[in-house]
């Protein structure tokens, strides 16, 4: 990602101790300062072509992760989110957005863990990529449902992509929501003795 032109954030490193869960809360609270929600569609999709080529749906994350002696370092790193996705049918969702940043922060937590560098770069990562991505769904959708928002998230993924063209991703993108969302479900029910 050296050549991109993206907003850069200065170097910051978190040591993996002991005490997995503060690094967790400090990790997470260190990416709230990466968070870019942008109001202007244009603005979304300029960022989107410069990264990636081509549009992403509703939110992406960046990052260069680095091995330092203190621990690893996180470089480059950004959550981006397209406002406009969370307005369906004339419907605000944008109460949503923090589900769908928590998700870009569970899949990041998930790569520093692993030690990637730049995933998209190593084909043998896209495995781990898809178990780091379901992993952040059911943890998205665990987290909707504590809340009280899990029928209305899986319905507002629903209407998003009832909105969009037609598409195998489309189709596939609803049912690994879906299948998180029931999953999520069943555990809040079994726990809580449902």
């Amino acid at each position: 990602m050296g050549g991109k032109n993206i907003e850069r954030i200065p170097i910051r490193t978190i040591t993996v101790g002991n005490d997995l869960p503060e690094t967790r809360r400090r990790f997470f609270k260190l990416l709230d300062s990466t968070v870019r929600i942008y109001s202007y569609e244009e603005n979304y999709l300029r960022v989107c072509l410069e990264i990636f080529g081509e549009k992403m749906l509703m939110a992406f994350s960046v990052f260069e992760l680095m091995e330092t002696r203190g621990g690893r370092s996180l470089r480059e790193t950004g959550i981006h989110v397209n406002k406009s996705d969370f307005l369906v049918g004339g419907e605000d969702y944008t109460d949503l957005i923090p589900l769908v940043v928590f998700h870009e922060k569970v899949e990041l937590w998930n790569a520093a863990g692993k030690g990637m560098y730049a995933p998209w770069e190593y084909p043998e990562a896209d495995e781990y990529d898809e178990l780091s991505h379901r992993r952040s769904l059911l943890a998205e959708y665990t987290r909707a449902i504590k809340r009280g928002q899990g029928e209305r998230h899986i319905r507002f993924m629903q209407k998003f992509v009832w909105s969009q063209p037609p598409s195998p991703d489309g189709t596939d993108f609803l049912k690994e929501n879906l299948m998180a969302y029931e999953m999520a479900k069943k555990r809040f029910d079994q726990k809580n003795g449902l």
